[in-house]
């Protein structure tokens, strides 16, 4: 599909209006993929019961159906007019109309909005094995869980919450060690330094074999860069530069990624990336014994 614009509009707006479209098309495309992959995944049937009156059914009939389409034998549902069958609603405690209410074995996930988003992230919390905690490190000016402010993390907080994953901040100079709960260790944008002790709690729980995700903005510690080192990571001290970027995102320091390296994370990944003010990461020569790097964006 190509929109053409009157005469006012020029060359680069209507190339990007272009790409948006394109973009726009890839992504919906992308997450069916996403979404067929997660009820394959299921080992047992999903039930939902959608609470809605002859009023909202329209609203996600629709998206029921491309799930249960997607799911097969794996996902069926139920549309019950709470008005008309008082007693069901009764049985789930549902009190509002709109509620989606998700069985899986003998678990129950309740929904008060019904989309997309929110029924994936409801069976991604209900089918869930075990829950998992994401500890955030604090102390050093990383960027806030509940900042709603351009460098705050608030938004990605809610989606994780959604998705059934317990947050909590942890400072290693209160409380002296990372909780042994903790399944991931986000150090997210660090403007100050660690100290010696901090960074010693965390090679020691490096080393234990946990999972750390760093997000190092340009600058910043230079301890964490050689704590990296011997995991085969290169964090280079420096700000990538990108002119081609300019035509769609107008701002060179804001380069666009669209070239993905083959992993089980990226595998799917079709869409252009900006990454605004970004630093060189690389994988080091020679590559320690034992160890195996992985770059997934170029």
């Amino acid at each position: 599909i190509f929109i053409r614009y009157a005469q006012r509009t020029s060359f680069i707006d209507t190339i990007f209006i272009y790409c948006s479209i394109i973009f726009a098309i890839i992504f919906f495309l992308q997450q069916c993929q996403c979404l067929v992959q997660i009820l394959k995944s299921l080992k047992e049937p999903i039930s939902v019961y959608a609470f809605f009156s002859e009023a909202l059914i329209g609203n996600g009939e629709e998206t029921l159906r491309l799930y249960s389409h997607f799911g097969k034998r794996k996902f069926t549902y139920t549309l019950v007019d709470p008005n008309r069958n008082p007693g069901l609603a009764r049985r789930f405690n549902v009190t509002a109309d709109g509620t989606v209410v998700i069985l899986y074995r003998e678990r129950q996930e309740k929904l008060m909005a019904l989309s997309e988003e929110e029924l994936t992230n409801g069976i991604i919390k209900l089918t869930r094995e075990r829950s998992q905690t994401l500890c955030f490190l604090k102390g050093h000016g990383e960027g806030e869980l509940e900042e709603r402010e351009r460098e705050g993390l608030s938004t990605l907080k809610g989606t994780l919450e959604k998705m059934g994953y317990n947050l909590r901040t942890l400072s290693l100079a209160e409380e002296g060690g990372i909780p042994e709960e903790s399944t991931l260790l986000v150090v997210a944008g660090p403007k100050k330094g660690l100290f010696p002790a901090e960074a010693f709690l965390i090679r020691g729980y490096l080393r234990d074999g946990k999972s750390a995700l760093f997000l190092l903005d340009p600058g910043g510690d230079s301890l964490i860069p050689e704590m990296l080192k011997p995991y085969g990571v290169s964090v280079d001290n420096d700000v990538i530069v990108d002119l081609v970027s300019r035509t769609l995102s107008g701002d060179p320091l804001m380069p666009i990624v669209e070239e993905y390296q083959y992993h089980e994370i990226t595998k799917n990944f079709k869409l252009p990336a900006l990454f605004p003010l970004a630093r060189s990461v690389s994988a080091v020569t020679p590559l320690p014994s034992n160890v195996t790097v992985v770059e997934l964006a170029k």
